[in-house]
């Protein structure tokens, strides 16, 4: 206790505002978080690793796409495809909604990535 003249105060402390976060030397730093390093040569986006599309495909978003292939129009047709699903779906067409469903799921089946 402090003897402040009209009173007693008790006497203070304070925790300090703690350390500022250190990451260990295996991992990357994005906002206030630690993710692993991404590996053979893929850009981190936080917990994301995005690789490079292979040489005879082309960057669409997070897809990669054959040559003759147009973004725009790949896209929009998925788009099209989910939204007759949902139709389907909503309209209780089971034989349209299993079609719909089997065409997405084709449509987004890709590789496995490569091993290295």
């Amino acid at each position: 206790m402090t003897d402040i003249g009209i009173s007693c105060a008790k006497d203070s402390y304070s925790r300090t505002a703690g350390a500022p976060l250190q990451c260990h030397e295996d991992q990357v730093q994005s906002g206030a978080l630690c993710y692993p390093k991404c590996e053979h040569g893929a850009d981190g986006a936080g917990p994301v690793c995005w690789g490079k599309c292979p040489a005879s495909t082309r960057e669409c978003g997070a897809l990669c796409l054959g040559e003759d292939e147009i973004c725009s129009e790949y896209v929009a047709n998925e788009v099209k495809i989910a939204f007759q699903l949902t139709v389907d779906a909503s309209e209780h067409t089971t034989a349209g909604t299993v079609i719909d469903m089997a065409h997405i799921g084709s449509e987004l089946t890709f590789p496995n990535c490569p091993t290295w």
